[in-house]
């Protein structure tokens, strides 16, 4: 015959309470809480940098164009994007790989660039 004792341990049901499941959940969605705005903010900054990396290689292409042709090169910039110009920045757009069929470079989402100045590599 087996106690009393060791059929109440072996017949217990086994399982989570529904207090220990509502903590869990608690704490789970108190660490998402904290989490989102540190996240929300890091990927803000992430893709700022990327944009404005990319833009560095834009300009750095057209510095690398006037080496390359042995001439000048304008980049003339509005608030969406750039086009390169070969000798003056009154002449042609100057179409490659990369640019539309009007010479024009898309900026990435998100970034704007302002100034009138255009900027020459020679």
């Amino acid at each position: 015959m087996v106690p009393e004792r060791i059929r109440r341990v072996v017949g217990r049901a086994s399982g989570y309470t529904l207090a220990e499941l509502i903590v869990v959940i608690a704490v789970i969605g108190v660490t998402i809480a904290v989490a989102i705005p540190s996240l929300w903010t890091y990927y803000r900054a992430s893709a700022l940098r990327a944009a404005s990396e990319q833009t560095v290689v834009m300009l750095n292409t057209a510095r690398q164009l006037a080496i390359r042709l042995n001439t000048t090169m304008c980049v003339t910039i509005d608030s969406t994007g750039m086009q390169y110009h070969k000798d003056t920045c009154s002449a042609a757009a100057y179409v490659m790989a990369g640019t539309d069929a009007s010479g024009y470079l898309q900026l990435p989402s998100g970034l704007t660039l302002s100034g009138t100045s255009n900027i020459c590599f020679g």
